[in-house]
């Protein structure tokens, strides 16, 4: 494979493959030297080093696995596309390989069989596997070679007949095709990064069986990645099966690797296009309709003061929520989330010294209806809840109020003691006081006053001696006066920020980074951020506005865990400068001010579903993309988009034919994937024509990928053809939703 390119949000890049230097195998490593001076042969006897490359051979690891297409246990139209599994390690395919092949060959298979073309699958061990069987060929593979570890660990036999197994199986120069590399940029995935992602891909040669019994919703379809090592001989034309003790060809036995399963049943929907097709449509062309908010009832004019109320609560995002009074009173209150449908009424100035010290300073009364809206309450008290739980940022408050205060207490000591500020806040607590004043005193001619004092005393009598009255006291302030006007000088300020830098072994990066955290709704339960189900149904999405009261009554309650006086108070008060910097820090992707949740399939069926959006022209930063669980998807935006689409993961695009099962084809030369002049593959018929023949005049769903190949060389004309121009021909084009106010929703298909 070629180095990475360069790539771009949603760009890809397709590579024949990418074998290793060194397939899984057993080498040795001969060095030797020659010396031109007599020996008696003793520096000249070659080193001889053996060592042993090791590769999965009967069970892959979950986590090597990205995706599958069609996604597990669901049902759809899938009659037209043809089943691949995306695997993390690029490599994989070639890293073990099929005696008599080509190294560029993979020793697997993507099969896509019905349950009754299996005859069996078994969990058993390699060792069990590999014993002889006079009824069934097993894989040509010696048990004694294997370790002891792996010959008893857990492995999946796939028994099929010979029959089915020549009908599905690709012949051996059909399998480079069917195994591709893909690199693709990340970035805007559920899950994703900036970085770019490397790939192995396995393509099935066979559509899905999709017809649909009476009384069924279709077809269940398996998919195994098999194993052809130890069956070359198998990969051919015309293999010899051999035949049973009972007669007839023998079964044969192959390791699978991974399995899912799917549904398949023409027009049944359950595709991408059909259940983001479904979200457009529970909108009725209403953007207003994908809100997070409950539904809004519609009362009958003309309504009460108090029914309009409940109706314009609710349209803003809120829902009526038990409440017991500190009196015991059983009644109810508003509550409302983070996140809003409209952007939310800013909140009035927050009482000195500008934040939350309590729950009930955030609660609001609605004093005409006699109702609480405890939102922001709320929201108090589950930040301090979370604060307390956060060991490493309840510590770093603490020592940095610790240092603020040891800061402080010495600089008005010193300027209590000395009259003046010296040179600056750095000095008040670094620089020697003493020293300092008594070099500047005599900078300034203390030693000429010393002498002329000492000279005029001479002169003087004792009794006539010059008699100096102490100064009057200062007018005395209280402590807290102190500290509250030395902060507000920039002296002051300076010393926070010097104990924001100094602070503990005393970092401030774990507040930063909590507090960016609660911006993102991290750690807060669902039931806060969405409080009804109504509000998210299932398969559908909803946009909102964040909102900066609640998001900074959240924050208040968990900086409220370094309070423990009004001083403290007042020292988390001047504390933004710092505390601003420091979350800056921690989220350099930019504070989320709207986003979107989606419930669907969509979410667990496609992982890495990629979500990109514009305000006007310039691109807006999606700081968060996140599942919150199988099938709900959070993502947070920097900017308040006019337009978001939702698009296929670019690592996990279809392959298969067309509408009329046709292929399009697209340029193989810069600009690779764009539509060919003439696009329609075959130009007459369709793919019909380049399917094996099946047995027993069932429906043919193999493709003769040799024979295909064969054409597409003709029609492009080009002597050869790769793994890689082989996929961007079969891809089916990306479909994405794209969802833009005072416009028409709409699904479109991606060039």
């Amino acid at each position: 494979m070629t180095d990475l390119p360069d790539l771009a949000p949603g760009q890809l890049a397709f590579h024949d493959d990418d074998v290793p230097a060194f397939p899984a195998g057993v080498y040795q490593i001969t060095a030797h030297q020659d010396l031109s001076a007599a020996t008696d042969g003793y520096f000249t006897k070659p080193a001889v080093q053996d060592f042993e490359v090791r590769a999965p051979q009967f069970a892959l690891d979950p986590g090597e696995t990205a995706s599958l297409y069609p996604p597990a246990d669901t049902a759809g139209d899938y009659s037209e596309v043809l089943a691949h599994i995306v695997l993390t390690e690029p490599t994989l395919p070639w890293e073990r390989d099929i005696p008599g092949t080509d190294m560029r060959t993979p020793w697997f298979a993507l099969l896509v069989l019905t349950d009754a073309e299996i005859v069996s699958t078994t969990v058993t061990t390699p060792a069990a596997l590999l014993r002889p069987d006079p009824n069934v060929i097993k894989p040509d593979l010696d048990p004694t070679a294997l370790p002891a570890a792996i010959a008893a660990s857990a492995t999946t036999a796939l028994v099929l007949s010979a029959d089915v197994f020549q009908a599905v199986i690709p012949t051996a120069a059909e399998l480079p095709y069917l195994a591709h590399v893909r690199s693709a940029n990340l970035s805007g995935q559920d899950g994703g990064s900036t970085e770019v992602g490397t790939f192995a891909v396995v393509v099935a040669s066979r559509f899905p069986d999709s017809t649909a019994a009476p009384g069924t919703s279709g077809t269940r379809n398996r998919v195994h990645l098999v194993s052809l090592e130890g069956h070359g001989a198998l990969l051919t034309g015309h293999p010899d099966f051999g035949h049973k003790l009972s007669g007839g060809p023998r079964d044969v036995a192959l390791v699978s690797l991974a399995s899912w399963s799917f549904v398949s049943a023409k027009a049944a929907g359950g595709t991408f296009a059909a259940l983001m097709g479904d979200l457009v449509d529970s909108a009725h062309g209403d953007p207003r309709a994908l809100l997070l908010r409950a539904p809004v009832p519609k009362l009958p004019a003309p309504r009460t003061p108090a029914q309009q109320e409940a109706q314009d609560r609710i349209a803003a995002g809120y829902v009526p929520l038990d409440y017991a009074t500190a009196t015991g009173e059983q009644t109810f209150a508003w509550y409302r989330g983070p996140w809003t449908p409209e952007v939310a009424q800013p909140l009035p100035a927050k009482p000195e010294p500008g934040r939350y010290t309590s729950a009930d300073q955030a609660t609001v009364f609605i004093e005409q209806n006699g109702v609480f809206d405890l939102s922001y309450a709320a929201a108090w008290t589950l930040g301090r809840t979370a604060g307390l739980a956060d060991r490493a940022f309840a510590t770093a408050l603490y020592q940095f109020r610790r240092r603020v205060h040891q800061l402080v207490d010495l600089a008005l000591s010193r300027i209590a003691a000395l009259g003046d500020t010296l040179s600056g806040p750095a000095t008040l607590v670094t620089a020697n006081p003493v020293t300092r004043r008594f070099g500047n005193l005599v900078a300034a001619g203390l030693g000429d006053t010393v002498h002329t004092a000492v000279l005029a005393l001479d002169a003087a009598t004792g009794a006539n001696a010059p008699t100096v009255a102490p100064p009057p006291p200062a007018p005395g302030l209280s402590p807290r006066s102190q500290v509250t006007a030395f902060l507000g000088t920039p002296a002051g300020l300076a010393l926070i920020a010097q104990a924001g830098t100094d602070a503990a072994d005393g970092s401030l990066a774990p507040v930063g980074t909590r507090v960016a955290a609660l911006a993102r709704m991290e750690g807060v339960p669902f039931t806060h951020l969405v409080p009804h189900p109504s509000m998210l149904p299932v398969e559908s999405i909803r946009f909102f506005h964040v909102d900066p009261g609640w998001t900074g009554a959240l924050i208040d309650g968990a900086l409220s865990v370094a309070v423990e006086s009004s001083r403290d108070l007042y020292v988390l008060s001047v504390f933004d400068a710092v505390l601003d910097k420091t979350v800056a820090d921690a989220q350099k992707e930019g504070t989320p001010v709207a986003g979107l949740l989606l419930r669907s399939s969509v979410v667990s069926g496609w992982p890495g579903l990629t979500v990109t959006a514009k305000a006007g022209s310039a691109p807006v930063g999606v700081p968060v993309v996140k599942r919150l669980s199988a099938d709900v998807l959070l993502c947070l935006f920097a900017a308040v988009p006019d337009t978001v689409w939702l698009t296929e993961p670019a690592h996990g695009l279809v392959f298969g034919a067309q509408d009329g099962f046709v292929l399009e084809l697209r340029s193989l030369t810069p600009p690779v994937g764009v539509p060919a002049a003439r696009p329609r593959f075959p130009e007459t018929g369709d793919l019909t024509q380049y399917l094996r023949p099946a047995p027993d005049g069932a429906p043919a769903r193999v493709l003769s990928i040799t024979a295909l190949v064969a054409a597409l060389k003709t029609r492009l004309g080009v002597t050869r053809l790769g793994a890689a121009d082989f996929a961007v021909l079969l891809v089916r084009a990306p479909e994405r939703l794209v969802f833009a106010p005072h416009k028409t929703l709409s699904l479109e298909r991606e060039s």
